[in-house]
C-alpha cells in the first residue's frame, strides 16, 4: 500500500504537462466541483456536471478552451494511461455536463481540468479531484429495513429510541470500506465505538412515501482486524411526529415508527469483498433517550446508558433479534445537499437567577441549535431547558408565540437526568430548538457562563458574501438577515426554527436572491425543488408549504376558491426559485429537471383563471395597514411566471410551448390592466404601494404610462411619512422598483425609520435577526423580510445579474451613492469567482475599487459620461478607450474585463 502512494507521488512531480508560455503564478484552476460539491462522496448520478475557476494576475482572461480528464486511478490520470474519458472542448464555459455512458455505480473517479486562455497559454492541471457514486440501482440494495420489535403497534406514540447493533469479523486489512445508511425519522452511526462523520439531523425531511435520503460514509478507518461493531441509534424526527399541531403532521400518509436500512461493502487488497446488511440478525435495545419530538424537544436519562453498546466485546444477549418492517414507500436517494452541522459555539452573555431555583441564560444571539450543559449532581436529578426567544417581565423565558400552534406537549424543551458520576455533558441528539434564553431548573448548583454553550446548527453551506457600509444600521441589518437565514435553513427552507420549522413557500422565493448572495444554496435549493416535485398533485397543483404533510392546499374563507390554495405568489417558488438558480448559474440542467413539473404547474394556474386573471390566493403577508388582496397578487404572478416559462421554453428549445406562453402574455397583461387599472388616476388596485410597485415590477403597466404610475407610488410613500406600507410580497416588488427608477436613498429612509414600521425599530428594540411583523408582537426570527439584504448587493454596492449573460459570465456594477453613506463595500462568489465592489467618498472625488473574476467580465455604470473626470488604475481614461464605453437605456456603462480596478472619478 505504502510503496503504491509513493510511486503515485514520484508520478506526480515527474509528469508534467507541456504548456505554451510561462504559465507560473499566471493561468490557475482551481475550485472544482461535481455536482456543485467538492469530493463528493456517494453522488447518484451517473451523468455529472464539473465546474471550475480560474484565477490569474494578469487583466482581461478568457477561456478559449478546457481539457477534462477523468481516470479511475490516479496512476492512470497523471500519466495518460487507461483514461475514462479525455475531451477538449472550445468554449468559455466553465460547466461541463458528463454524457458519457462509462460512469459504474459504487466507484470512486478522479478528474482533473486545464484551460487554454485567449492567447494560447495553457495553465497546468488543477489539482486532482474526485467524486465517488452510490447506490444507484434498485436491485444493488440487498439491506432490508428494520426495525425493535416494540415497534410494531399501531399507536405511534412516543417510545425511547431504538438502539442496533451489529458484529461482524475481518482478517485482514482493509483497503475500503463504505457504508450506506439512512434511519427514519434521524439517526446517528457509530463504528467501534465512535461516531461516524460530523453531521447532524440526517437524513434531511423529505415527504417520505415519496423520497428517502441515505448517506455514504467512508468507514475505512473505522475498521480494525478482529471483531467490529455497527451502531446506529434512531429518533423520530419528521418521519413519527406525534405531536398534535395544525400542520398535520401527525397524520402524515407516511407515518411510522424509526426504522433503518444500512448496506456495508468492504474491500480488501486480496480482492476480497465483505458484505454487512441490515436484517434479523441484528440485535436491537431501548436506551437513555427517553423521549424526542422536533417541536417538543428531548428526555435523556443517563443511568440507562449503555457502556461499550457499540463496540466489541459487548454482551448483546439480552437484546432482542430486530424484525423486518414494512419499509417506506419513497424511492432511496443519495442525499446530495451540504449536511446539518454544528457550525459555531456561543457562550452566553449573563446567567441570572429569576425565581429560586430557575436560572436563566441569555446567549446575547438568537440562534438555531441547542446547547450543551456542564453540571453535576446526585443520582435521579433532573435538569429541564426550556428555550425561548421572549422574557416575561419577572425574566422567565415565554414560549406565547411558540406554543400558538403546537397543541400536545411541551415546546423546546429538554430534559436530562443525572447519572451522579462527577461532572458530566448533555446534548440533544434528533432535535433542534429556535432561542435566544434558557431557562433551567433542577441544577444543584449555581451555575457560571461555563455550564452552558449555545450551540449553532444549520446546513453547511459555504458563505460566498457580505456587506458592510459607513451606516451601523445597515451593517447591524446585514447581520440579522444572514442569522435569520441559517437560523431557517435546515435541510429545507424554513419560516422559523422555533414555532414551525416547517417550508413555507412564499418566505423562502421572497428571499432566494438574498440568500444567493451571501451563501453557496444551489446544492440545498434544488433538493428542496425535488421536494415540489415529489409533493405536486397530478393536476399540477401544489401546496403553500414544502414538504407537506398533506397540509397547505387550501387557503381563504370563500368555499369556492379556497381549494385552490395559496396561490403563485407562494406555490409558485417553483417556478420563482428555479429561475433564479439558472440566472446565478447559468446551469441550463436546473430549467430542463423542473421544466414539466413547472409546466404542469402553470398550466393549473390557466385551468383555473376567470378571463385570464386569477381570484385567489393570500394576501399579502404580514401588512402595515393597507391590505393588499390576493387577487391582485396572483394575477401579477401568473403574468410573470408565464414570462419566465416563455424564456425557459426558448432555452430548452421547446418551441411549441414558448409559443403558446407568448400567446398569453398579452391577454394576461391586457386582462389585469382592464381590471385592476385606473388609467385616469394612474393607480393599481387599491393604490398603494403593493399595487403600485407589483404593476411596475412585472412591467404590466401601458406602454407610456411609467411615469405617471410611479409618481403615484412616490406620493403614497411620501403622505406614510417614507415608511413601509407593505407586507412582505410588496416588500420585495418595492425594493426592486424604488432601485431601477434610481430612488435609492428613499429605500434608505424607509428602512432606517426608527418607528413603527421600520427595520430601525426592531434594532432599537434590540433585534439580532429578523422578526415576523413589524410591531415585533410575534416572532423573532423570521427570514421573509430579507429581501433588505439584496438591496444591499445590487443598489448600494450594485453588484447585479445580466438576465442576458445567466450564471454572472457578465453582469453589472451599478453602485448607488446614496447620500448618507460614505462608503460601501460588498463582495460575492460566483460560478467565476470573487466580485469585489467598493467606494468611499472624499471631498472633491469618488473611489470605486472593483475586482472582477477571470473569464468573466462587467460593465460599470458611468457616474459622468465627462472621461477626463475619470481615471482607472492611475491613467486618465482616454479617447482611445471610448470603444469600450457604451449606452443602454441612456445609461453611459463602462466594460471591464477580469482584473483588478481603481477607478477615481472626479465632482467636476
Amino acid at each position: 500500500m505504502k510503496l503504491k502512494y509513493l510511486l503515485i507521488l514520484i508520478i506526480l512531480f515527474i509528469v508534467i504537462p507541456t504548456v505554451k508560455g510561462d504559465v507560473k503564478n499566471y493561468l490557475k484552476v482551481y475550485d472544482l466541483r461535481c455536482d456543485y460539491l467538492k469530493n463528493p462522496l456517494g453522488i447518484d448520478n451517473l451523468h455529472p456536471q464539473f465546474s471550475w475557476k480560474i484565477s490569474s494576475q494578469k487583466k482581461h482572461i478568457i477561456q478559449q478552451s478546457f481539457e477534462i480528464q477523468i481516470a479511475q486511478t490516479i496512476g492512470d490520470l497523471v500519466t495518460g494511461k487507461s483514461l475514462l474519458f479525455d475531451a477538449k472542448l472550445n468554449t468559455s464555459s466553465n460547466l461541463f455536463n458528463y454524457n458519457s455512458e462509462k460512469l459504474k455505480e459504487k466507484t470512486r473517479y478522479y478528474w482533473r481540468v486545464r484551460v487554454t486562455d485567449a492567447e494560447g497559454n495553457t495553465s497546468q492541471w488543477s489539482e486532482i479531484n474526485w467524486f465517488e457514486t452510490s447506490i444507484i440501482s434498485k436491485s444493488s440494495w440487498v439491506a432490508k429495513w428494520i426495525k425493535n420489535p416494540l415497534f410494531n403497534d399501531d399507536s405511534l406514540n412516543s417510545k425511547p429510541a431504538p438502539y442496533f447493533r451489529k458484529s461482524f469479523t475481518i482478517n485482514n486489512v482493509p483497503k475500503n470500506g463504505r457504508i450506506y445508511v439512512t434511519g427514519l425519522g434521524y439517526f446517528e452511526l457509530y463504528i467501534n465505538g465512535k461516531k461516524v462523520g460530523d453531521h447532524i439531523l440526517d437524513p434531511v425531511k423529505t415527504r417520505y412515501d415519496k423520497s428517502v435520503k441515505y448517506l455514504t460514509f467512508d468507514i475505512t478507518d473505522h475498521l480494525k482486524i478482529g471483531e467490529n461493531v455497527i451502531g446506529l441509534v434512531l429518533g423520530t424526527g419528521w418521519y413519527n411526529h406525534f405531536a398534535n399541531a395544525v400542520w398535520r403532521f401527525d397524520s402524515a400518509p407516511w407515518r411510522s415508527y424509526p426504522e433503518l436500512i444500512c448496506q456495508a461493502e468492504i474491500d480488501f487488497e486480496n480482492g476480497e469483498k465483505i458484505q454487512v446488511n441490515s436484517d434479523e440478525t441484528w440485535k436491537t435495545a431501548q436506551g437513555p433517550i427517553l423521549f424526542d419530538g422536533i417541536r417538543n424537544g428531548e428526555t435523556y436519562d443517563a443511568r440507562m446508558e449503555i457502556s461499550g453498546w457499540s463496540e466489541s466485546g459487548f454482551d448483546d444477549t439480552k437484546w432482542k433479534q430486530a424484525i423486518l418492517s414494512d419499509s417506506p414507500k419513497g424511492k432511496l436517494s443519495s442525499q446530495m445537499i451540504e449536511p446539518i452541522k454544528e457550525i459555531q459555539e456561543i457562550k452566553p452573555v449573563s446567567v441570572k437567577e429569576v425565581k429560586p431555583g430557575v436560572w436563566v441564560f441569555d446567549m446575547g444571539q438568537n440562534i438555531a441549535g441547542y446547547c450543551r450543559l456542564k453540571t453535576a449532581g446526585p443520582t435521579g436529578a433532573r435538569i429541564s431547558l426550556k428555550h425561548g426567544e421572549k422574557l416575561y417581565p419577572d425574566g422567565s423565558v415565554e414560549q406565547k408565540q411558540i406554543l400558538r400552534f403546537l397543541k400536545s406537549g411541551e415546546a423546546q424543551t429538554d430534559h436530562y437526568i443525572l447519572r451522579g458520576e462527577g461532572m458530566e455533558v448533555f446534548k440533544p441528539h434528533f432535535v433542534y430548538h429556535g432561542f435566544q434564553y434558557v431557562e433551567v431548573l433542577g441544577l444543584t448548583h449555581t451555575p457560571t457562563l461555563e455550564t452552558l454553550t449555545g450551540i449553532v446548527l444549520y446546513t453547511s453551506f459555504e458563505n460566498v458574501g457580505n456587506f458592510l457600509c459607513s451606516d451601523q444600521t445597515l451593517n447591524l441589518l446585514q447581520q440579522n438577515t444572514r442569522w435569520s437565514f441559517i437560523g431557517n435553513y435546515h435541510g429545507i427552507p424554513t419560516d422559523c426554527p422555533h414555532r414551525e420549522k416547517i417550508g413555507w413557500t412564499g418566505d423562502a422565493q421572497l428571499v432566494a436572491e438574498a440568500g444567493l448572495m451571501n451563501y453557496k444554496t444551489q446544492r440545498a435549493y434544488i433538493k428542496w425543488l425535488d421536494d415540489f416535485v415529489d409533493e405536486q398533485q397530478e393536476n399540477g397543483d401544489l401546496p403553500g408549504v414544502i414538504p407537506s404533510s398533506g397540509w397547505g392546499y387550501e387557503y381563504g374563507k370563500n368555499p369556492e376558491t379556497r381549494h385552490l390554495g395559496y396561490g403563485p405568489q407562494w406555490e409558485g417558488a417553483f417556478i420563482q426559485l428555479t429561475w433564479d438558480l439558472y440566472l446565478h448559474t447559468g446551469d441550463t440542467t436546473i430549467l430542463s429537471r423542473f421544466y414539466a413539473p413547472m409546466k404542469k404547474y402553470i398550466n393549473f394556474l390557466y385551468q383555473n383563471t376567470d378571463n385570464y386573471t386569477l381570484n385567489f390566493g393570500i394576501d399579502d403577508h404580514k401588512p402595515v395597514s393597507t391590505k393588499t388582496e390576493g387577487d391582485i397578487l396572483a394575477s401579477g404572478y401568473l403574468y410573470n411566471f408565464t414570462n419566465i416559462m416563455s424564456k425557459i421554453a426558448s432555452i430548452l428549445k421547446e418551441e411549441e410551448d414558448q409559443s403558446y406562453f407568448d400567446t398569453q402574455i398579452p391577454k394576461i397583461k391586457n386582462a389585469f390592466n382592464k381590471k385592476y387599472y385606473d388609467a385616469k388616476t394612474g393607480t393599481y388596485g387599491n393604490g398603494g404601494q403593493t399595487s403600485l410597485a407589483l404593476a411596475l415590477y412585472f412591467q404590466l403597466v401601458p406602454e407610456g404610462e411609467n411615469q405617471k404610475v410611479f409618481k403615484n407610488l412616490l406620493q403614497n410613500i411620501e403622505e406614510h411619512n417614507y415608511h413601509f406600507d407593505v407586507g412582505v410580497v410588496g416588500l420585495k416588488f418595492l425594493y426592486n422598483v424604488l432601485r431601477e427608477y434610481g430612488k435609492s436613498e428613499i429605500l434608505y429612509k424607509m428602512v432606517t425609520q426608527k418607528d413603527i414600521p421600520g427595520y430601525a425599530y426592531w434594532l432599537e428594540q434590540g433585534a439580532n435577526t429578523l422578526w415576523q411583523d413589524w410591531d415585533g408582537s410575534m416572532s423573532h426570527n423570521h427570514i421573509m423580510f430579507g429581501t433588505v439584504s439584496e438591496w444591499f448587493f445590487e443598489s448600494i454596492a450594485g453588484i447585479q445579474l445580466d438576465s442576458e449573460t445567466p450564471g454572472m459570465q457578465h453582469f453589472y456594477i451599478k453602485p448607488d451613492l446614496i447620500p448618507q453613506l460614505t462608503w460601501a463595500s460588498a463582495e460575492h462568489e460566483n460560478r467565476f469567482g470573487k466580485i469585489i465592489s467598493s467606494w468611499v467618498k472624499k471631498e472633491n472625488y469618488t473611489i470605486y475599487n472593483i475586482e472582477i473574476p477571470a473569464n468573466s467580465s462587467a460593465s460599470f455604470r458611468l457616474p459622468t459620461i465627462n472621461l477626463s473626470l475619470i481615471e482607472i488604475n492611475g491613467e486618465t481614461l482616454n479617447q482611445s478607450e471610448k470603444d469600450v464605453i457604451y449606452q443602454q437605456d441612456q445609461v453611459h456603462f463602462l466594460k471591464l474585463y477580469s482584473g483588478k480596478y481603481n477607478i477615481v472619478v472626479k465632482n467636476h
